[in-house]
């Protein structure tokens, strides 16, 4: 575990911008290959997200289960990291073989502000899940973000999806987020 490492999980913002200035990789991996920013975007301390992407951290780098900087902030609702790494180019839509992508991981978590900050940028209230491979258990294709977030109990932020125009009527997953 590098020093740079360990300075965004405690979040240090000093210690990080000293390690960089000093010639730290802003691309150094952990062994499962979580990168500093994904640790940093998890942490949700913007100063060391903002200082890894002004020394070249790749934004959309993945640890090798796929995951990129912006799922893991969008999962933990940290909405001005998810804006910093937008703002820096992350994809917002790029997903998982499960189907999860910031926007789900933000819905499925209930993280009300992150998932406005996501539809601001562009992402449609509408959209569902598309998973690449077949799985017994967990979200299928035609998962909208309304049913997600009403399957995990966020009755707030369902309201709000219907607010944004989510359609109550869809059933494309096989029945509607009234039958959940």
């Amino acid at each position: 575990v590098s020093p740079l490492s360990l300075a965004c999980q405690s979040g240090n913002t000093a210690i990080v911008e000293l390690l960089l200035d000093a010639g730290a990789d802003a691309n150094t991996t952990l062994p499962g290959g979580e990168t500093a920013l994904m640790t940093a975007s998890r942490t949700g301390q913007l100063g060391p997200v903002a200082a890894l992407l002004s020394h070249g951290a790749k934004v959309d780098a993945k640890e090798r289960k796929g995951q990129t900087a912006i799922m893991w902030a969008a999962a933990e609702g940290h909405v001005e990291v998810v804006t910093a790494l937008i703002d820096a180019g992350a994809d917002m839509r790029d997903s998982l073989p499960s189907g999860f992508n910031p926007w789900f991981f933000a819905v499925r978590e209930g993280r009300p502000d992150v998932v406005a900050r996501l539809l601001e940028a562009g992402i449609e209230v509408n959209d569902v899940m598309q998973p690449r491979h077949a799985r017994s258990r967990g979200p299928k294709t035609g998962t909208s973000a309304l049913l997600l977030a009403v399957e995990n109990g966020h009755f707030a932020l369902a309201a709000n999806l219907l607010d944004a125009g989510a359609d109550a009527n869809d059933a494309r997953y096989g029945y509607t987020a009234l039958h959940a």
